[in-house]
């Protein structure tokens, strides 16, 4: 059975989420004290995240500064390339921006995350 292009894209897509989502956890074992504190700053930043990335509210149905807010979340782009990947049939060459998205914020947290915990150490 050969490996088809969807899944090698798919299979792309969502390892370049896992790795913006660990950023996201870097970020915030980054700037917090305790593990209490990681807690409630997970659950203070993922559900914003969550609700931004039009998992459960059409991005178009959003008012427009919160449209412009959901490009900040990693989420809204997986969502978006996974879409078009399972119901398009879109080529890997046409994702770009989304995994350019995803990348480029998974990128900057852990930058961000590892000048900070670098300096702990």
């Amino acid at each position: 059975m050969a490996f088809s292009t969807s899944r090698s894209t798919a299979l792309s897509g969502s390892s370049f989420f896992f790795l913006a989502s660990a950023g996201i956890g870097l970020f915030v074992a980054a700037v917090s004290r305790s593990m209490l504190q990681v807690a409630q700053l997970a659950i203070l930043i993922m559900m914003p995240l969550i609700f931004l990335s039009g998992a459960w509210t059409p991005i178009h149905a959003m008012h427009p500064w919160l449209q412009e807010l959901s490009l900040l979340s990693p989420l809204r782009y997986y969502i978006e390339g996974s879409e078009s990947i399972f119901f398009r049939g879109t080529a890997f060459e046409d994702l770009w921006e989304y995994f350019a998205g995803v990348v480029g914020l998974g990128g900057m947290l852990y930058f961000y995350g590892f000048q900070k915990i670098g300096k702990l150490f």
